[in-house]
This record gives structure tokens, sequence and C-alpha cells, in this order.
């Protein structure tokens, strides 16, 4: 029995060894674009866009559908260099299906850069050189936009700012 107990050892040492550790993500999501929507009287005044819809436009898809906010959050495509969303603000859709409200169509371009995280996340987006470009209409009910962020790295952060 004694002459086994080494080599019981030594295989006990090589199978906790070989153990790797546990491949979990817990921050491995790819950034969203922030709007903050502001006063453009009084630019440093959040100002709170009543019942705000957007539609990103490839897909036709519903991103959010809001009562009154003063900031959002879009997806950005990975696939493209571009995405374009339409903003409704005073969004209100009547029992028979018409909608009402005053939409806005806005592009925002950029780079995206893939960022290696681990194994268990794999990779995330990072899009580097954003800009926009607002389409023009009769009552655009955006005023101005700024880029506060060309970077969008993290979502904890304002990128742009929708001045109305």
């Amino acid at each position: 029995m004694k002459r086994f107990l080494p080599f019981v050892l030594l295989l006990v040492i090589i199978q906790f060894s070989s153990c790797e550790k546990d491949d979990i993500c817990v921050a491995g999501d790819t950034p969203v674009l922030m709007l903050g929507f502001f006063n453009y009287e009084d630019p440093d005044t959040e100002k709170s866009v009543p019942n705000l819809r957007s539609v990103e436009t490839e897909l036709n898809v519903v991103v959010n559908t809001v009562g009154a906010k003063t900031s959002d959050s879009l997806p950005l495509r990975i696939e493209t260099n571009n995405s374009t969303f339409v903003l409704t603000n005073n969004y209100s859709q009547a029992t028979d299906g018409t909608v009402s409200g005053n939409s806005d169509t806005i592009t925002f371009n950029y780079t995206v850069q893939e960022e290696f995280l681990s194994r268990a996340c794999g990779f995330i987006a990072n899009y580097n050189e954003l800009s926009y470009t607002l389409s023009n209409d009769s009552a655009n009910w955006i005023d101005s936009v700024a880029v506060v962020e060309t970077t969008v790295k993290r979502d904890t952060l304002i990128h742009v700012k929708i001045f109305h």
C-alpha cells in the first residue's frame, strides 16, 4: 500500500493541475450607442423627448418605444459601417393602426474594431470614428446633433447629444 501512495498522489496532482478556470463571461457585451437629449436653447440642460420611438431601418426593428426619455440606447450594426434609425417624437398609434408623430432619420457612421476578451466571451465589437448624417425634412424635431465621444467602447457614457 505504501508503494502505491506516491503514485496515487502523483495522479491526484496531475488531475487537479490540468483543470482550467471556469469559462464564464461576465463582461462580454458589445457596447451600445448612448444618446442624450438636451434643450437646444440651453445646451447643458437635459430635455426629455415625449413618447420616443426608435426604429432601426435596415431590419425594420423597433428598438424602443417608451414614454418621456432624456436618454436612449441604440445597438449599432457590426456587419456594416453604418446604422440608420428613425427617431419619432410624440409617437402614438391609434386602435385602427394609424401612426402619428414627428419622425427624423439619423445615420451613424463608424468603423468596427473587434476586440478579443477571452475564450468564454469571445470577441466584442467597438466602434471608432463615430459620425452622423441627419436627414432634413420640413419639420425636423431634432435641431442639432453633437458627437461627444467618437469611440463607442463603453455604454455608460453619452456618446451623442441630440438637441431639440
